[in-house]
């Protein structure tokens, strides 16, 4: 964000993050954004890559009418908003580490969407870290969370502009082999893994080569003013289990 650009910024509310970190909710250009300090973290301006982070993850499940969706990062609500208009999705739960970006969801940024995504009755908000969820989820301790078949038939982390530009230093363990193999012992077998990035991850298709299958790269053109490239959503699907297969 140029000089130019930071005058015309209008600050509407402040928070502290889950970092101990000061976020500013601002408007900007006709939209919102959310910054900390310099960095802009999320902006209202809605990027292709959103929706198709939902197309290609629930591509796999065409045939399902009873999908189970984790939601990793709430953001403004486009990709909850995006995965509510399928009626197949009958169960997403957001895990948000961030109390304020939760509340600036319930407030200004519903004014984004047609429907507040927040007030649809199959949404349940988890307010806290995604790697603390991931063990409350797999010791079964969270006891407003009873899956069928123990696990999401798809989990979308919409967390950070992938492994090699983290929004939050923490994450970097998701992407690791141990963070992997949570997601995958979070997926149902046969379950889809999806997320984007604002660059090629190389180093993340080999790793999700040796513990997935059908690996995918998909490459959508970013079509949002003053932000020219690409973006990269990747796709993999836990292995199916022959004593355990996807039913």
């Amino acid at each position: 964000m140029s000089h130019s650009e930071k005058t015309n910024v209008t600050v509407l509310e402040t928070a502290q993050g889950p970092d101990g970190e000061t976020l500013e909710l601002c408007q900007w250009k006709g939209g919102y954004i959310v910054r900390s300090g310099d960095r802009v973290l999320q902006s209202s301006a809605a990027r292709r890559s959103e929706r198709e982070l939902v197309n290609v993850g629930l591509v796999p499940l065409r045939d399902r009418q009873d999908i189970t969706v984790l939601l990793a990062g709430l953001g403004m609500g486009h990709v909850l908003s995006a995965l509510l208009e399928s009626p197949r999705v009958i169960r997403v739960d957001v895990v948000e580490h961030s109390s304020a970006i939760v509340e600036w969801n319930k407030t200004h940024f519903v004014t984004l969407h047609k429907e507040p995504p927040l007030s649809d009755p199959r949404v349940h908000v988890h307010t806290m870290g995604l790697s603390q969820y991931l063990r409350a989820f797999r010791y079964k301790t969270l006891p407003d969370v009873k899956l069928e078949g123990d696990g999401y038939l798809a989990i979308l982390l919409d967390l950070d502009e992938g492994p090699s530009k983290l929004l939050r230093a923490a994450n970097q363990a998701l992407y690791t082999e141990d963070g992997l193999q949570d997601l995958e012992e979070t997926l149902r077998p046969g379950g889809v893994l999806v997320l984007w990035a604002a660059q090629r991850e190389t180093e993340l298709i080999e790793r999700l080569k040796e513990r997935y299958q059908n690996i995918a790269e998909v490459v959508v053109p970013v079509d949002i003013e003053d932000s020219p490239g690409l973006d990269y959503i990747y796709r993999a699907r836990r292995k199916a289990q022959r004593a355990r297969a996807l039913a």
